[in-house]
């Protein structure tokens, strides 16, 4: 075997050795484009997330930091542990790769690199003409918009896309999350990370459903949320982007 051979088996095997330490991911691939993702860099048709109440699985695997990921600089982490309350942000997931229920690592939503952080890390991390988005939730509390009960719709979540109509809906149940799709509207009196949120919206079970869609799929849900009076805004900000060149334009 010659040396060049030599070391191109010893690269080959560190890559592999590297891939398989990577938790239900697979092979990695480059880093996809407005898709469920499983990390920042695996890509799937769909995940589930069941959020464990704070009875079953309680407090956090390891403290976060006072400030969150998808917070406005200087908002601090509630002092749920001061006040008493309770809390879980523990997890099980499945995806269109591995459809059984399996623990999660870390804690849901408050890093870039679990299922959750990293699906909606892709849109809040985004340059405003990279893509278009919709948050909708009846319980923003006053940032950016007031509660609203009927006649409007009980239902939360986010739906984005790219300029040609590829991306993801995903439907959450936590009131107060998200509620500012991108850092440049960034939400101003309230957390916008999950567990830096005032309302303590980690207390019970909480699930989040993710699935990736096509253009047709985006103008389709557009219209069904339009019909369900789904809670979101008019113009530009927070919870809408839909201005620019997209193939989802009627």
């Amino acid at each position: 075997m010659s040396s060049r051979t030599r070391r191109t088996a010893r690269k080959s095997a560190a890559t592999a050795k590297t891939t398989t330490a990577v938790e239900d991911t697979g092979v990695l691939s480059a880093r996809p484009r407005l898709t469920p993702l499983l990390n920042p860099m695996t890509p799937v048709d769909w995940w589930f997330l069941f959020k464990f109440n704070s009875a079953e699985e309680p407090g956090k695997p390891k403290p976060p930091g006072l400030t969150g990921i998808f917070d406005v600089p200087g908002w601090e982490r509630p002092a749920y542990e001061e006040s008493g309350a309770k809390f879980s942000q523990r997890y099980a997931f499945a995806s269109s790769r591995n459809p059984q229920l399996a623990q999660g690592r870390g804690i849901l939503g408050a890093m870039e690199y679990d299922p959750l952080g990293s699906t909606f890390n892709q849109v809040y991390s985004a340059h405003p003409d990279e893509c278009f988005y919709v948050v909708w939730n009846d319980q923003f509390y006053n940032d950016p918009l007031p509660i609203k009960g009927a006649p409007w719709g009980h239902s939360k979540g986010m739906l984005a896309w790219d300029g040609d109509g590829n991306g993801f809906v995903m439907q959450v149940s936590t009131p107060s999350w998200p509620a500012s799709g991108n850092r440049h509207f960034p939400r101003q009196s309230d957390g916008n990370t999950l567990g830096y949120v005032t309302d303590d919206n980690i207390e019970v079970s909480q699930h989040f459903f993710a699935l990736k869609v096509n253009a047709d799929d985006v103008k389709a849900i557009l219209r069904a949320m339009q019909n369900s009076s789904v809670v979101t805004g008019v113009a530009t900000g927070p919870v809408k982007k839909e201005t620019g060149k997209s193939k989802t334009k009627q």
